[in-house]
């Protein structure tokens, strides 16, 4: 039996979100959750976890973006029929034509969402699964008809039922007003039941009223309605006249060898040259037993119900009790999390106003491509940028951790770059670092023993004069790629991080002096990237691959190469979790 999807004015809707960006996801569930906290929401990011959703968890709507990772939305719903799900599915995409909107409407999507239109999303699930409900119930309709049309024809085919046609010999005419009084008449009852022929009696009828055959049956007819006759009469008469096509009545009587019998007589009328008449006898003498002792039964029964009654009463009352306690505690947590998320996006947002906007390191080098992909909403990475005539400042800094730890030391380090170069005019980037270690070991007090606070950064830090084509180069844990003629160098930055762990009476860091020529490229990145858990074997990206694919794309346009460096952390990626936040810079000079 089809399941409806929708019970009230008001359900829990549970939704699958099939999304392979986890921002966009968390944006849509938080959008959904502000208006109907008691939705569920299943994210998934790849086709083997939607896969496995769609059997083990009964959905209730698919909610799907057109562009995933090796697949597409219109994939999704082909999986979905094929593995014969019936649930509405939905499609995010981005600007879309006509045809395209006729083509996914012929594919089987319920609705299209634009996701410039992510406002409605929330009504157009509602619609969706009230259409899917409208239809469910229509088929449950039409299943419950099937199912009982068939049970009634396995009952009637099965069950010991006598089945006896009445032929009326004569035509008769009976007004409706008159119809009352002649009921009543007992000449009128034996004058119709003279009239009446036995034309067909199955043999559950010969037995029930211990008759020979047909001919017996019609001579002891009059004797079986002898005293009920009237009330079979009344309700036979009484359906011809309102043109009704079925009498029901109940009587007793007794069978040609004496039995007592209780009855229940059943007609319909055929209406032809000779009105006919087909009756069906029940037997419900077992049952009229059958009722009696469980009426005594049941008496019995209702004072040990009434005692258990009480008892139950007793004990639903505590656990509604628990009950409610509970569902305060969960709004309570359901709630706080919701607020949680909306203050990490609004942090996310004042992060990403006071990164330098990307347009102003493109104009100053001939091409330049940041990639900036934070593990949880807000990131533990982050690029500076300064630029003072033709010179031009930039660097390419992890703090450590990442989430709301990582971001609000990525605060600081900004803040601390600015102090050091912009305030204080330092020119050698080693020095930078220096008064930059300073700064974070004294102020987080790393010197104290019992401190337990190791934060710190590891930092590629880069100053271009391109009046003199002269690079310098500090870095904390990072290295710096430099491309010349398809030749790949490595600048290696100091072995120990700003601030953290690594506190020693003195720190210096090594700045390096690289001469570079128009078509050089610089790439700085972060070890969210060659970090990245993935693979056949689900091992690190490392360092060495990196260096490859650098080598292979440096042919290309830094957009191409900005998209080369996604296509092959998702591919490397799959479906294993992002570890860290990741940061990769390249710049063309």
């Amino acid at each position: 039996m089809t399941t409806s999807l929708l019970t009230e004015q008001e359900v829990d809707i549970r939704i699958l979100l099939l999304e392979d960006y986890q921002l966009d996801a968390e944006l849509i569930t938080i959008q959904i959750k502000r208006i109907h906290p008691r939705w569920e929401i299943r994210h998934v990011k790849s086709k083997t976890d939607f896969k496995r959703e769609l059997v083990s968890w009964n959905a209730d709507i698919v909610v799907s973006d057109y562009s995933l990772h090796n697949f597409t939305g219109i994939e999704a719903l082909h999986l979905m029929k094929e593995m014969d799900s019936h649930v509405p599915f939905i499609l995010i995409t981005g600007d879309i034509s006509e045809e395209k909107i006729l083509e996914y409407t012929n594919e089987g999507v319920d609705d299209y969402i634009m996701k410039s239109s992510l406002l409605r999303l929330e009504s157009a699930i509602k619609n969706a699964v009230t259409r899917k409900n409208a239809e469910i119930e229509k088929k449950t309709a039409v299943e419950r008809l099937n199912e009982t049309s068939k049970r009634y024809k396995t009952i009637f085919d099965r069950a010991a039922i006598a089945l006896i046609e009445f032929q009326l010999v004569v035509d008769f005419e009976i007004k409706d007003a008159q119809y009352n009084s002649y009921v009543k008449d007992n000449a009128f009852v034996s004058h119709m039941l003279s009239i009446l022929h036995i034309s067909a009696a199955n043999e559950e009828a010969i037995n029930l009223f211990d008759v020979s055959g047909i001919s017996q049956l019609e001579e002891h007819f009059k004797h079986v309605f002898r005293s009920e006759g009237a009330c079979v009469i009344n309700a036979v008469i009484g359906s011809y006249l309102k043109n009704k096509a079925v009498a029901e009545v109940e009587f007793q009587t007794e069978n040609l060898g004496g039995t007592k019998l209780f009855l229940k007589v059943r007609t319909t009328i055929n209406k032809g040259r000779h009105p006919s008449f087909t009756a069906s006898f029940i037997d419900l003498t077992a049952i009229k037993k059958s009722e009696r002792e469980v009426r005594e039964m049941m008496e019995k029964l209702e004072i040990t119900v009434g005692e258990r009654t009480s008892e139950l009463s007793n004990v639903n009352n505590l656990l509604k009790s628990e009950a409610e306690a509970k569902e305060r505690i969960n709004n309570a947590l359901r709630e706080n999390y919701i607020q949680m998320t909306e203050s990490i996006i609004a942090a996310k947002r004042i992060q990403q106003l006071l990164l330098p906007p990307p347009s102003s390191v493109v104009q100053r080098f001939k091409d330049a491509f940041i990639y900036m992909r934070p593990k949880d909403i807000v990131s533990g990475d982050f690029y500076w940028f300064h630029q003072q005539d033709n010179e031009c400042w930039i660097a390419c800094v992890d703090c450590t951790g990442h989430g709301v730890p990582g971001a609000f030391m990525s605060m600081i380090s900004a803040k601390l770059l600015t102090q050091a170069i912009v305030e204080n005019k330092e020119t050698d980037p080693g020095m930078v670092l220096e008064a930059i270690d300073a700064y974070v070991v004294s102020e987080l007090k790393q010197h104290d023993t019992n401190t337990q606070v190791s934060t710190g950064m590891d930092i590629s830090l880069c100053h271009f004069n391109f009046d003199t084509n002269e690079l310098k180069f500090s870095g904390a844990f990072h290295q710096l790629y430099h491309i010349h003629n398809q030749h790949l160098a490595v600048h290696r930055g100091d072995r120990y991080s700003l601030g953290g762990t690594f506190v020693m009476a003195k720190k210096s860091f090594k700045t390096h002096h690289i001469t570079f020529k128009d078509g050089d490229s610089f790439y700085m990145s972060t070890d969210g990237y060659v970090d990245q858990f993935g693979g056949e074997k689900s091992k690190k990206f490392t360092k060495r691959r990196f260096q490859e694919l650098l080598v292979q794309m440096h042919g290309l346009t830094m957009y191409e190469q900005e998209l080369r460096i996604k296509s092959e952390l998702q591919d490397w990626k799959g479906a294993n979790a992002q570890i860290d936040d990741i940061l990769v810079i390249g710049l063309q000079c």
